[in-house]
């Protein structure tokens, strides 16, 4: 499905893979960039930009550009079967707390001074698992 309407976020993650086979620190640190870019990606293509919306909390969201990770979540809200009951809600807080990690995982490889190969490796594995998942 990313191939056919999303095909930029195929060729990030190449990109990112590659990065990840030559571990200077530049390297990683582009990797765990890339990884936020793919998310941000996969967020514009699933739900993309709009006026703040209430989540099935009553909470109001802001989901415009830099919330991708609110828009996610509002697409996987969306998008998972009510009738599941508490499991669908534990669903979206496990959805909500990996993308919070991954997020700060990603962004970490923007801006902090050290990012591990381990780090840029988990970073990159999970981003796909959950761009995987949510594009199914």
């Amino acid at each position: 499905m990313l191939a056919e309407h999303a095909p930029d976020v195929q060729a990030m993650f190449t990109a990112a893979y590659e990065r990840l086979q030559d571990p200077k620190p530049e390297n990683l640190h582009q990797a765990g960039a890339t990884c936020r870019r793919v998310l941000k990606a996969v967020a514009d293509y699933l739900y993309p930009t709009r006026a703040p919306i209430t989540d099935s909390n009553g909470r109001e969201r802001l989901v415009g550009e830099e919330q991708f990770v609110n828009r996610l979540l509002a697409y996987a809200e969306e998008h998972l079967p009510s009738t599941v009951g508490e499991t669908w809600k534990q669903s979206l807080t496990d959805l909500a707390g990996r993308l919070d990690a991954m997020n700060a995982l990603a962004s970490k490889g923007v801006h902090a001074p050290e990012f591990a190969l381990f780090e840029a490796r988990h970073c990159a594995m999970q981003t796909y698992l959950v761009v995987g998942t949510s594009s199914d």
